[in-house]
């Protein structure tokens, strides 16, 4: 346990540290994280000590980060974003796809099966990056930022299907029937905690909401349970947060909850971009050279140009083609 602490000690220290210079150079405190975790990860291997601890926190900052983005998934932010930034989304889904499975199977030679997930895993964006960006520099109420979300909005929505799609087929034999099962069950599950949270939850919250500390540990309850009762069903645990949020977006107490979990969500998720940061392996690094810098070519040049390729034809300017290509120029945490 005094190992645990340690490392933890360790990993903050630094990360403070790094982020401060990083900070001072008007840079994202994101990379800050990043690099601190590079730079300590060799002593942290020296102290010992279970990660496991350690990475159970990151995935609380993801749980969080999902279950806020899912408070903020309501009809009327759908409305306020436009239409057109999903089917923005849906093209540069697809094309994307396509394009990594393309160069993934005839360019690198990966097998079928490893061409699709590239394919998948490549074509979404990252919502915890992208988030903590434009909240960081007050761009999330700018035509970019609503657009983006919009585009993420749609992101998300899909990679909840391929996610449950995954869980439902991972080890079985008949892919197609599985993967069925999977969604219908999936979906079925969604359907009945919808129905709960527009009965059931209104007239509770009226009177949680009385006490501060009671909706806020309601808030976390909530969150927490529909994580594991996913992950206990053989879904993932992201998908059950971000479906808790969603559930509490039409909840006129959406927006209390999500300013009392941001500080949980913001530490914890400092300790998942740290992690990011250690799991990076340099020595290794030679070997997968070639095909990283290709696919990261992929994400960086050409996702942003399909995304300005297709808003061109939405009459939206070049600058804010750009900013939205850009923005959204990396890979999602669902593709982890």
């Amino acid at each position: 346990m005094d190992a645990i602490f340690i490392q933890l000690a360790v990993i903050l220290f630094a990360a403070f540290v790094v982020s401060y210079l990083v900070r001072a150079f008007n840079q994202p405190l994101i990379i800050g994280y990043i690099i601190a975790g590079i730079i300590v990860s060799p002593f942290i291997i020296k102290l010992g000590g279970s990660m496991q601890i350690i990475d159970i926190f990151s995935e609380f900052g993801i749980a969080f980060l999902l279950f806020i983005v899912g408070l903020h998934l309501n009809p009327k932010v759908i409305k306020e974003i436009g239409i057109s930034s999903l089917f923005i989304g849906i093209f540069q889904v697809v094309l994307t796809a396509l394009a990594t499975f393309g160069i993934s199977r005839y360019l690198l030679s990966f097998d079928v099966t490893t061409s699709i997930y590239l394919g998948i895993a490549l074509s979404f964006s990252s919502t915890i990056i992208i988030m903590k960006l434009l909240s960081d520099n007050k761009q999330l109420d700018s035509l970019y930022g609503k657009i983006s979300i919009g585009i993420l909005i749609l992101q998300d929505l899909v990679a909840i299907g391929v996610l449950m799609f995954i869980a439902s087929v991972s080890g079985a034999s008949g892919v197609e029937t599985f993967g069925t099962k999977g969604i219908i069950s999936g979906g079925v599950i969604i359907v009945v905690l919808f129905l709960v949270g527009k009965l059931v939850l209104p007239k509770m919250m009226k009177g949680i909401a009385k006490s501060q500390e009671l909706l806020f540990l309601f808030s976390i309850c909530w969150c927490f349970v529909l994580a594991a009762l996913f992950a206990y069903i053989g879904f993932s645990m992201e998908i059950g947060a971000l479906v808790a949020g969603v559930i509490l977006s039409v909840s006129p107490y959406a927006t209390e909850i999500s300013s009392k979990i941001r500080p949980l969500r913001d530490f914890f998720l400092i300790i998942f971009f740290i992690i990011l940061g250690l799991k990076v392996q340099i020595t290794n690094i030679k070997s997968i050279l070639v095909n990283a810098i290709i696919l990261s070519g992929v994400a960086i040049i050409l996702k942003p140009l399909i995304l300005m390729f297709t808003m061109k034809f939405f009459g939206y300017t070049k600058r804010t083609n750009f900013l939205v290509g850009t923005t959204l120029a990396q890979i999602s945490e669902f593709s982890l």
